[in-house]
């Protein structure tokens, strides 16, 4: 029962240490929040806004590991996940924003004309 206990507690620390990571890294810093330093399940399966505040992708991967050269892999287009198409881009071309947005700097046509994975 002990054991059970002390198990459960480890979990739940664990998590909580994981939730506020990200939240500490958000009020550190006061405005856009480095993307690259985050892990790829501080990422995935996040919306993707452009600068006026419209979903336009879904971030679905990340490449490689914390650090420069990461990749992001958006699902963009089609009506839910029919008609979608994945396209690739470095990792730097995403903002978070304070309040947990992902932001990036192009508009959904130019999405579309990023080559298809």
């Amino acid at each position: 029962m002990k054991c059970m206990f002390l198990g459960a507690l480890f979990a739940a620390a664990v998590a909580g240490a994981t939730a506020t990571s990200m939240t500490e890294a958000r009020a550190a810093g006061g405005g856009v929040l480095d993307v690259t330093q985050l892990s790829a399940r501080e990422l995935r399966e996040k919306p993707v806004y452009d600068s006026n505040r419209q979903q336009v992708a879904m971030l679905t991967e990340v490449t490689g590991s914390p650090g420069a050269n990461r990749q992001a892999v958006l699902r963009t287009g089609g009506i839910m996940g029919i008609g979608a198409r994945e396209v690739t881009l470095p990792l730097e071309k995403l903002d978070m924003e304070p309040d947990g947005r992902l932001i990036i700097h192009m508009t959904q046509d130019q999405l579309r004309l990023l080559p298809r994975n």
